[in-house]
């Protein structure tokens, strides 16, 4: 990486590969990783108050109905937010955003940029929207990138701490 890359991005870590991707492979795993934590724990808990219950009936039974539901909301949200990464990366370069999808690749300038746009009001434009000065869209980070507003700003947080860019961002209400 040329020296006036790493000027341009102040928060920029050239010893990181993965510094300026959003969602980098290395933490979604560490993110999934503590999620399995998590739920290793409150099995755990559900796991000693079965042991401690185990002479009522009704305590094994509702103590081993949440120890399964534990699993499968761990597994189902694993699952979901692997299928969303899938072949989706944000890559921010000094000059530009590299949106990667399934089906291909967006560039966008990082100084085209005027605004951005949050928008609920149907599921085909649920997501950030990315928008120049005259109001024509740029490119659509939608739900697979950022399911709601609190990703979202999250996002927003990431890109404007690398770039010192401040944009107008307009939510819903």
């Amino acid at each position: 990486m040329p020296a006036d890359e790493t000027a341009r991005h102040p928060g920029h870590r050239p010893t990181d590969p993965e510094a300026d991707l959003y969602l980098p492979p290395r933490r979604l795993w560490r993110y999934q990783i503590n999620k399995i934590i998590g739920a290793a724990v409150v099995a755990m808990i559900f796991t000693g108050w079965l042991i401690l219950q185990w002479e009522s009936l009704w305590m094994r039974l509702l103590a081993s109905c949440l120890l399964g539901m534990t699993a499968y909301v761990t597994i189902q949200s694993i699952v979901t937010d692997l299928r969303r990464a899938c072949g989706r990366q944000i890559a921010l370069h000094p000059d530009r955003l590299v949106i990667t999808e399934p089906s291909g690749q967006t560039t966008v300038r990082l100084d085209a940029i005027a605004e951005l746009h949050w928008r609920d009001d149907t599921s085909a434009n649920l997501g950030l929207w990315l928008v120049d000065d005259t109001g024509q869209p740029l490119a659509h980070l939608d739900e697979a990138f950022l399911e709601d507003p609190r990703e979202a700003r999250a996002f927003l947080g990431w890109l404007r701490r690398i770039t010192n860019r401040r944009w107008m961002t307009r939510w819903p209400g």
